[in-house]
């Protein structure tokens, strides 16, 4: 029978259906007295009216100009990101705190409660495998998809976890699938928007894809008609249409792949590609040769696969016009020392507009230049190259002027890393505006939501925070 007269002590926020009948289950499943009823509500009161405040340690940074040419960056605010980012997130609208809050609210009245009980029986209830809880114990995070300030995703590769937040970089939830056994292997994800994603799983020998369109709450698998040895890269177009490249093995400097098609929204998948040793019987496919680096779509039918060759003057570029069933090689303008060229998947910001990072080594090392297309990819030109070894995670930009590249510093004499040099352009990698930032280790990652604000992740996994563009940079 519901507990009605117990109604008139919950706040608005509280007095709708779902949460009244999620109320009312506790309380009838476990009983309390006055006492109890009392804390409780002191409790709700001080969650509901606390303001957390986390210390921050100041990184300070150095400014520097690359060439007399360099221009200023501007500091205006721009608009939020709605294309893909080479992490393969979107940017999306943020979401309310106020689920949050009443989360913590009832999770901490029935976690009293029940230890209460069991204490009392000696007996206690086991948490459903997918129910969210925080990810305080998830791991450190390796990997950050902010949306905006307040919403985003994380992974914790160390411990396979896949976190989500509605609340800030500080306030996390394990959102992660409920995979099937304890030895299932993290192998992609694509983190779409603040609700939709997906994650691509290794169980054994077998291919999980599994989706979600609720931040992570519930989730639904589908099996891929293919057999997984190694990572894979997951890139979707839109809510519908998406692909898969997975490694089927690897040889030196090549590496076979299989490339799926899903245009469902991941509950059926196709393999509509397939690179193997005898390229003799699939000419039109992607070579064996070749260290592959991921693939992205402009639209249905164009998109391109990236990746590495020690071959002299060749850049690993190949695209399809088909949506994915046979490749090309495309020849794009290179240096003519070139060798040994590394390339990135492109990101499109519109249906012409797009970047195509390259990396070049030189006899002075290696430098990364931002190619840049305005015919949808027909034809690339380079920019500025940066003398940097930068690595997807460390390439970033919110439109196609606007963008980040971070290398970093590693001293011989003290074995340490000494700082990490940012790099930021406003002209689409035309002009580059540098910044040194002391640390003590080397950052893997950066992730901005706009010209302003961004995050970055070192190797020792600590979390910084930059409000300024990336000038300098704080502990989270």
């Amino acid at each position: 029978m519901a507990d009605n007269s117990m109604m008139d002590d919950l706040i608005p926020e509280e007095r709708n259906e779902e949460n009244r009948v999620l109320i009312q289950q506790l309380r009838g499943t476990y009983s309390r007295d006055a006492e109890d009823a009392q804390a409780l509500a002191r409790m709700r009161e001080r969650l509901l009216q606390r303001r957390t405040s986390s210390s921050i340690d100041p990184v300070y940074s150095q400014i520097d100009e690359m060439g007399p040419s360099a221009k200023p960056v501007s500091s205006r605010g721009g608009p939020s990101r709605s294309s893909r980012d080479f992490h393969g997130a979107s940017r999306g609208p943020r979401l309310s705190t106020i689920a949050a809050v009443l989360c913590a609210v009832l999770l901490v009245g029935s976690f009293i409660l029940l230890l209460t009980h069991a204490h009392q029986t000696g007996t206690g209830r086991m948490k459903p495998e997918n129910t969210p809880t925080t990810g305080k114990h998830a791991g450190p995070i390796t990997s950050i998809h902010m949306l905006d300030a307040n919403t985003g995703w994380a992974v914790t590769y160390n411990t396979n976890r896949i976190l989500h937040t509605t609340a800030g970089v500080t306030h996390w939830q394990d959102v992660t699938p409920p995979v099937d056994s304890q030895s299932s292997i993290l192998a992609g994800t694509d983190f779409f928007n603040r609700s939709t994603a997906w994650v691509a799983v290794i169980d054994g020998t077998r291919l999980f894809v599994y989706r979600t369109h609720d931040g992570g709450q519930t989730w639904k698998k589908a099996q891929l008609p293919d057999q997984g040895v190694g990572a894979g890269q997951i890139f979707f177009l839109n809510v519908q249409v998406g692909w898969i490249m997975f490694g089927k093995g690897a040889a030196t400097g090549s590496e076979a792949v299989d490339v799926l098609h899903t245009s469902d929204g991941g509950v059926t998948w196709k393999v509509i590609s397939v690179s193997n040793y005898n390229t003799a019987n699939n000419p039109k496919g992607l070579p064996f040769g070749g260290d592959k680096s991921g693939l992205s779509f402009v639209n249905e039918t164009t998109g391109w696969a990236t990746g590495f060759t020690a071959a002299d003057n060749f850049a690993w570029l190949y695209i399809t016009h088909d949506g994915g069933v046979t490749w090309q090689h495309q020849a794009i303008p290179l240096p003519a020392s070139a060798s040994q060229v590394s390339t990135i998947p492109p990101v499109f910001f519109n249906a012409t507009s797009g970047l195509l990072p390259v990396i070049i080594p030189s006899l002075e090392g290696e430098t990364i230049n931002i190619y840049v297309t305005h015919d949808g990819g027909a034809s690339w030109s380079a920019t500025t190259p940066v003398p940097t070894s930068a690595t997807a995670g460390t390439i970033d930009f919110v439109d196609a002027l606007h963008g980040w590249i971070v290398s970093n510093t590693f001293d011989v004499k003290s074995n340490q890393y000494i700082n990490s040099t940012v790099y930021r352009t406003g002209d689409g990698g035309h002009h580059w505006t540098r910044y040194t930032v002391r640390l003590n280790a080397d950052i893997t990652m950066i992730d901005f939501v706009s010209q302003t604000r961004g995050w970055a992740i070192d190797s020792a996994q600590v979390l910084y925070q930059t409000t300024d563009g990336g000038q300098t940079w704080t502990k989270v």
